[in-house]
């Protein structure tokens, strides 16, 4: 039920853009693609969690939102999963950061990822 709430928020037209919304009001809808994301995490669905990031995280840049959801990844310990959506978002045409593309490397010659990145 929360997943489909969040989706539902989620489709409801923004307000029209006020001079003092503060930043977590004006970043509502990509708190609930994150609510949704853990949502689904919770019941161990992790392809679905990751597409209801992917569709709903409004950044402008779709490198951000890469970086974000392997954040994600890498703190739930799914290296698998990290390695996996940093090799389509390239395959996509998204060139990642020099950190992730660092890690990245570190990951397939160590098979690890670093604390931070």
């Amino acid at each position: 039920m929360a997943i489909e709430r969040a989706a539902e928020l989620y489709s409801k037209p923004e307000p029209a853009a006020e001079p003092k919304r503060d930043y977590s009001s004006a970043n509502g809808p990509s708190r609930l693609a994150e609510f949704g994301f853990l949502a689904y995490i919770k019941l161990s669905d992790y392809d679905k969690a990751i597409d209801f990031f992917k569709l709903r995280y409004r950044r402008s840049e779709p490198e951000i939102t890469l970086y974000v959801l392997l954040e994600r990844l890498r703190s739930l310990h799914r290296l698998d999963l990290w390695q996996r959506e940093y090799e389509k978002a390239v395959q996509a045409g998204i060139k990642p950061r020099d950190s992730l593309t660092a890690a990245y490397d570190q990951l397939k010659i160590h098979g690890e990822l670093s604390t931070k990145l």
